[in-house]
């Protein structure tokens, strides 16, 4: 008996030493959506302290109307076992400041009588304001008038945008994965290979290039190559930016026919 109460105690200090030290937020909530206990993560998540948080139900932590709104849903799932185990939420907190937050939920039923729902709270709001800052930089790039391919150092395409599927008259599944000795002829590697082995010797490279494709596609174009480095100023892939130029050198071409002709 004297072993099985310290080995008891044992588990409790070891659970509160987690407890406290945890870096992810904690909160013990009942079925009623009064918080129970909190430890310093979650404060530190929420803004408010112990005293401010523990005893309270767990509606003060948000902006109304949101937080009678999670406490009613709160008692609706906790009444039901049918409490999400993992989910992110996109929340308003009391102060008015804005959070992501990524939630796990277990029942806690050494008490029968009086089961408690652990949280554990991640602030993920950086990674969600960086996402979705990368969605938006995807969705500019490929909406962009101009072809932008990036390809890996193995020249294989890993991305193509809308103009570059225009541009050269290929599709998305013809483009990746593929190099642009596959897509183009002699012709258009002579140059363009040439700009590639400036690009990975100098960094970048900029040329007109006649873009002729093994379908027959004849286009001609302006290209900017430059390499993409990791954060130790590494090689890790080269992007290419192409503008159709066709039209404009059809028109010198013109021009230059009328001045040999006015010169005749």
């Amino acid at each position: 008996r004297i072993q099985a109460r310290a080995a008891l105690a044992a588990t409790k200090e070891r659970f509160r030493l987690g407890w406290e030290n945890a870096t992810d937020g904690m909160r013990l909530t009942d079925a009623e959506g009064r918080m129970v206990a909190v430890n310093d993560a979650f404060c530190c998540i929420i803004g408010k302290s112990r005293n401010e948080i523990e005893g309270q139900f767990l509606s003060v932590l948000y902006a109304e109307p949101d937080g009678r709104r999670i406490l009613a849903r709160h008692q609706e799932r906790f009444a039901q076992h049918n409490v999400p185990a993992h989910l992110e939420q996109h929340l308003t907190l009391w102060d008015g400041r804005t959070r992501w937050l990524e939630v796990s939920n277990c029942y806690i039923e050494t008490d029968p009588a009086r089961p408690l729902l652990l949280g554990i709270f991640r602030d993920i709001t950086t990674r969600k304001v960086a996402e979705a800052r990368t969605r938006e930089q995807a969705e500019v790039m490929d909406k962009a008038p101009v072809a932008i391919i990036i390809t890996d150092l193995s020249h294989r395409v890993t991305y193509c945008n809308e103009g570059a599927r225009r541009l050269y008259g290929f599709t998305d599944a013809q483009m990746l994965g593929h190099t642009a000795d596959e897509l183009f002829t002699a012709e258009t590697m002579l140059v363009l290979g040439a700009g590639r082995t400036a690009t990975l010797a100098t960094g970048s490279w900029r040329g007109e290039v006649p873009i002729h494709t093994h379908a027959g596609r004849q286009v001609a174009a302006e290209f900017i190559m430059s390499l993409i480095r990791d954060g130790d100023g590494r090689p890790v892939a080269r992007l290419s930016i192409a503008v159709d130029i066709t039209e404009k050198i059809q028109m010198e071409e013109q021009v230059k026919r009328m001045q040999r002709a006015e010169k005749e």
